[in-house]
């Protein structure tokens, strides 16, 4: 997911919850998917407290979404 404000934070923490349920009803395996979320900026969620920042940063990555900040999306490959 490309952007770390709160539609991207929202969309994949989506994908996290539902990741488990799309796999099996497209007999995929869960196991071969990552979930990561790009952001240009420094930090994550630029508008909230540098607390709740921290807050939601730890809660993404205990539940396994690889975090890249300070880094653009400047191509899609297939």
């Amino acid at each position: 997911v490309s952007g770390a404000g709160f539609t991207g934070v929202e969309l994949v923490g989506d994908l996290m919850e539902w990741k488990d349920h799309l796999a099996k009803a497209n007999k995929l395996d869960p196991a071969e998917f990552s979930l990561y979320l790009v952001e240009a900026a420094p930090q994550i969620l630029g508008v909230v407290t540098e607390k709740e920042q921290q807050k939601a940063e730890k809660y993404m990555l205990k539940k396994g979404i690889q975090i890249i900040m300070a880094e653009f999306v400047s191509a899609k490959t297939s």
